[in-house]
């Protein structure tokens, strides 16, 4: 019996709660009045965030809810830890009703009261799941993969132990998929934080490794797409986005620039396209517009592409001090050039100075010259771009 109750206390202090709940019971099957062991037990479940099983566990080794003679230290710890219980039930309350609501000053609140809670329940995998979802929502995409794959492994230690009997009844697989459920609510928060980067194959190939990476899992699904797919649904469009993606790629090194343009644009047509991938897309369909001649939709998907991700490089001009800005000079037309404030002559010294800054003057209320100052902007511009450097 004492051996369990110093196992337990070694499991404890590495993390494998799940197996010093395991000797928890064993020492007390052996004796069932060795309350330091309902203690450890008792911290277990707190620390696993399961506060129903932590109370029942600590209120046995209070006065009132035993009938032998409780150590003062074992009743104090009990106190103090059923308090604790109460407070992280408290707090998981709160964040799912923040959690409803799903709006960045809810999400916010939660992370607060999460980060309280977790310093009591630290291998929760409700308050670590709440915690993900609220980064999702607040678009910390980055932060969700990074909090789902430093507590995978924990989580996969102290997942519930599932008996083989359990494989053989559970022909559908909901037994199975409910003891990985640690696992699969992260891969989707995962996949779906890859997908809103614009990191479409890093997903893909999130969810196949995933897939590969537990035997019993794989016995769940029927085939390798099928398993994404049922896994999550967005992973069946978000290949077809990629496949759109790689024929249009493929197609415009081969030099067939129109058909280049047609694999592009339905990827484009997607709501679902993330921004990143988008904007890649609007940069990779400028690049064939450009190839076949069309500067002008070339240009306009350029400004997609930065409207999209402005800090996606290949859309902007590699070299902001040296791209073609131009200078206008508008309204013309009015007084006849009379009420003019700076001459003509001061406007063309200054671009001059500027190194020779195409000067127009224009008047777009009689259309005069307004098309060919901003067709000077692509075509200069276009002229100097190399078409490896706007395509990915």
């Amino acid at each position: 019996m004492l051996c369990y109750s110093n196992r337990v206390a070694t499991r404890m202090s590495l993390g494998r709660l799940r197996d010093a709940l395991g000797d928890c019971v064993k020492a007390a099957t052996i004796d069932p009045n060795f309350l330091k062991v309902q203690l450890r037990a008792a911290n277990c479940y707190l620390d696993l965030g399961e506060v129903e099983d932590a109370s029942k566990y600590f209120k046995r080794c209070l006065p009132l809810g035993s009938d032998i003679c409780v150590d003062r230290n074992i009743a104090v710890e009990a106190s103090d830890g059923l308090q604790k219980a109460q407070k992280v039930s408290v707090c998981m309350n709160r964040c799912a009703e923040l959690m409803q609501r799903s709006t960045s000053n809810d999400a916010e609140t939660a992370l607060e009261v999460i980060a309280e809670a977790l310093t009591l329940s630290s291998f929760s995998e409700k308050l670590l799941e709440m915690k993900a979802n609220a980064l999702f929502v607040l678009w910390r995409y980055d932060e969700v993969i990074q909090l789902c794959d430093q507590t995978l492994g924990s989580a996969k230690k102290n997942s519930p132990p599932m008996e083989a009997s359990a494989l053989e009844r559970s022909l559908d697989g909901s037994e199975i998929l409910e003891n990985y459920y640690f696992r699969l609510w992260r891969c989707r928060l995962i996949f779906k934080s890859y997908i809103h980067l614009g990191r479409l194959e890093e997903g893909i190939a999130f969810l196949e490794e995933q897939q590969d990476k537990e035997s019993v899992t794989n016995r769940t699904f029927r085939n390798g797409s099928k398993a994404l797919e049922s896994l999550i649904p967005l992973a069946g469009t978000v290949c077809e986005l990629l496949r759109h993606k790689a024929a249009g790629n493929e197609a415009f090194q081969a030099g067939w620039h129109a058909e280049a343009v047609e694999h592009y644009t339905p990827a484009l047509s997607c709501n679902v396209a993330p921004r990143p991938f988008a904007a890649v897309c609007f940069c990779n369909r400028a690049a064939a517009y450009k190839a076949s001649g069309q500067i002008t939709d070339a240009i306009a998907d350029c400004s997609l592409a930065i409207a999209l991700d402005g800090n996606y490089l290949k859309a902007n001009p590699p070299n902001p001090r040296t791209f073609p800005f131009i200078l206008l000079g508008n309204k013309i037309d009015v007084d006849g050039g009379n009420s003019r404030v700076v001459s003509e002559k001061k406007a063309k010294d200054w671009c001059a100075s500027k190194g020779n800054i195409p000067y127009f003057e224009t008047s777009a209320k009689e259309d005069y010259n307004v098309d060919a100052a901003f067709l000077c902007i692509p075509k200069t511009a276009l002229a100097n771009e190399r078409e490896q450097d706007m395509f990915a």
